[in-house]
């Protein structure tokens, strides 16, 4: 039995690994090292999910513990290294151990969840696990997702086609201030574009965003009309 974080699966040995590794994607099996492309496809996709792990000299479809030699050891480690640094953009640094399994031994890559979503492979694909295997990104919704996750990304902050501080609501905008700042905006030396832009109320090409569109747009686009009044519920009861 092979223990791994939240799983078990089932081997023709018993493999011991640390409860705490925090990886509860399905370890992925390789009778040997294949080649840093292939191998960079499984890494990326599990640094684009939760993190796992890859066991090396163990036959997929089987379970059975082939093992590997000293040199093929050796050469798996270093392949492994040469393809989450190179094969793998932004690069990831994935660690290794050796386990003794009733004399034949076995090679563990551990990959971590990464933290700069979405990882790609040398060619430009993006991957993601999806149970013991793996599958394309290619919706946009996805991607967007992974650069979320990463906090690389936020959604309400995008700047929203078609709008200028024209399309504000100048009354709210003037009673957040008084009620945040105890002043309206034309009240500080500093220029009021710069003090949107500087509470995410707008963008840096003067966009609102769309959280500045929901909090104080004067008439918001059919799309975002429907978030405003839960929008407007979580405003009136912001702790002060």
């Amino acid at each position: 039995v092979l223990t791994c974080g939240c799983q078990t699966i089932g081997l023709s040995y018993p493999i011991l690994l640390p409860p705490a590794t925090g990886l509860c994607n399905s370890p992925q099996f390789k009778l040997n090292f294949t080649s840093q492309k292939e191998i960079a496809r499984e890494i990326s996709a599990f640094a684009n999910s939760h993190g796992g792990i890859i066991i090396f000299g163990v036959e997929d479809k089987t379970g059975r513990v082939a093992g590997l030699s000293y040199d093929e050891i050796q050469n798996t480690s270093r392949e492994l290294g040469n393809a989450a640094n190179e094969q793998v953009k932004p690069s990831l640094y994935v660690t290794t151990d050796v386990e003794d399994v009733e004399g034949r031994m076995v090679l563990i890559c551990r990959v971590p969840e990464g933290r700069s979503k979405p990882y790609k492979d040398i060619g430009g694909t993006i991957w993601i696990k999806q149970g013991a295997d793996k599958r394309r990104v290619t919706e946009n919704s996805e991607i967007l997702g992974l650069f979320q996750s990463s906090g690389t990304y936020q959604a309400d902050l995008a700047g929203v086609p078609g709008t200028s501080v024209r399309d504000l609501d100048k009354t709210a905008v003037e009673s957040y201030f008084s009620k945040i700042y105890g002043q309206v905006p034309d009240d500080f030396e500093t220029p009021a574009e710069n003090m949107l832009q500087s509470l995410n109320i707008t963008d840096s090409s003067g966009r609102l965003t769309v959280a500045g569109l929901l909090y104080f747009g004067r008439h918001p686009p059919a799309p975002y009309a429907r978030f405003r009044h839960k929008s407007c519920q979580v405003r009136r009861h912001r702790p002060r």
